[in-house]
Parts: C-alpha cells; structure tokens; sequence
C-alpha cells in the first residue's frame, strides 16, 4: 500500500516523510522478528507554515485524486 500512496502523490511524494504503521516493515532487519500486522491507512507528514500552503497543499492533493475523509469527528487533516 505505501508504495501505491507514492505513486499516486506524484511529484509530491518527495515533499512527505512516511511515518506509522505502514512504514514498520522498512525499519525490520532481524529475520527473526514477527510479522508485521498491515495497516490500512498511509501516514505521512509534510511541512506547512501558512494557511496558504495549507490550502495550496490541499488543491494539489485533490488534482492527484485524494479527498478528505468526511466521517463524522474526523480530524480535518485526514
């Protein structure tokens, strides 16, 4: 999935630090280890300093095909 969520953002993947549990895997060198429980969501975090690059953040992410998830108490970054 984490590499599906890179392609999809495009140029901007390189703006973004994936984080969470969809990155755990890549952390993993012991071949003993246990198996890593899948995630079904992609975290990622970027820098935004103003309202403005918020909002132009926002435009570039829905011109990919990205949406807000619009779930009742859903954070408004989500």
């Amino acid at each position: 999935m984490l590499t599906h969520i890179a392609k999809g953002l495009g140029p901007l993947k390189d703006k973004v630090v994936f984080v969470g549990g969809s990155t755990v895997s890549l952390y993993l060198t012991d071949p003993g280890a246990a198996t890593v429980r899948p995630t079904e969501d992609v975290d990622c975090v970027t820098q935004v300093l103003t309202r403005t690059q918020y909002y132009k953040l926002e435009a570039e992410l829905e011109q990919l095909g990205f949406h807000h998830v619009t779930e009742k108490g859903a954070p408004i970054c989500r």
